[in-house]
């Protein structure tokens, strides 16, 4: 807080020095042939009583115009150029009015953070500068002109005003050499946090390369599971198809099998039947050859008794 409030003060004294320092300059070039009556066009009898460092529409001091006070107009001019790397560059604004088209002029006082002037046409329109130091004092001087009073009094306003400021510069005076002191311990300590910072950095940095590594790292174990598991699927795929080939093969040899019993107990069956006639054969052979022998003993007992 304290080194916003030193920078703030060392910014208001500069910009009451510049703008005093210019001031003078600026209305003696000014008052000459060229300057703002070459701007403007408008003839050395229109006297320039003053010269306002300001801005249109803002109270930035940035890429700042000029308002210049004429006995018989009102005038800006900003020659434009480069503004910040965020606005870029800004077109020239000349604007003049005679003060017959001048309707209101007064005080910006709707909000405390943007003081400045105000103006306001008969038609209308209603244009505002901001960013002078006094912006009641620019205000009486811009009425005299336009009343036609003297400018005597706008110019002891701002004579007032300005030594006002100097006496209150004055008082920050000590104020600033201990604001210095804490400036300079705070920009060592800034050093520190920088150097830390850059630390901070260097280890960030490190471990995003450890970071890298160990995701192409990953990577490589991730397709490599990827490789393994669709390998492994086609293996499955591959043994299924060996499986159902085997329960194929199973189907047909338990056909065959049955099949081949079936045959069996055919050709069994068939034996049976052999078996069974050739008992039966045999049983009428042996019927047979006792019943020849029966009758081959009768015959030989006949052919006994015979002779």
């Amino acid at each position: 807080s304290d080194r916003k409030l030193l920078v703030k003060v060392q910014a208001k004294l500069r910009g009451w020095v510049l703008r005093n320092r210019n001031k003078k300059k600026m209305l003696e070039e000014a008052r000459q042939a060229g300057g703002a009556y070459s701007v403007f066009e408008l003839p050395t009898a229109d006297k320039l009583r003053e010269v306002v460092v300001c801005n249109l529409e803002s109270t930035s001091l940035m890429n700042a115009g000029s308002l210049y006070i004429f006995d018989k107009h009102l005038a800006y001019h900003n020659a434009g150029g480069e503004s910040s790397y965020f606005f870029g560059s800004l077109p020239p604004v000349k604007m003049i009015y005679p003060y017959a088209e001048v309707a209101e002029v007064r005080v910006k006082e709707e909000y405390v953070t943007e003081p400045g002037v105000v103006v306001m046409l008969k038609n209308g329109t209603k244009h505002w500068w901001g960013g002078m130091m006094f912006p009641t004092a620019v205000c009486e001087a811009i009425n005299n002109a336009w009343k036609g009073k003297s400018e005597s009094t706008a110019a002891m306003a701002l004579q007032a005003r300005s030594q006002a400021a100097i006496t209150a510069a004055s008082k920050q005076t000590g104020r600033l050499c201990s604001l210095k002191s804490e400036v300079a311990s705070l920009e060592g300590v800034v050093g520190n946090l920088e150097a830390e910072l850059r630390q901070e950095r260097s280890a960030g940095e490190e471990a995003r390369g450890s970071l890298v590594a160990t995701a192409a790292a990953l990577a490589n174990e991730s397709e490599a599971r990827t490789c393994d598991r669709r390998d492994a699927e086609r293996a499955q795929i591959d043994a299924q198809s060996a499986i159902a080939s085997l329960k194929s093969d199973i189907g047909t040899l338990g056909e065959r099998n049955a099949r081949s019993e079936l045959d069996a107990a055919e050709q069994k069956r068939a034996r049976l039947k052999q078996d069974a006639a050739a008992q039966s054969l045999a049983a009428d052979l042996a019927e047979a050859a006792r019943t020849f022998k029966d009758h081959k003993e009768g015959a030989d007992r006949r052919l006994a008794e015979v002779t």
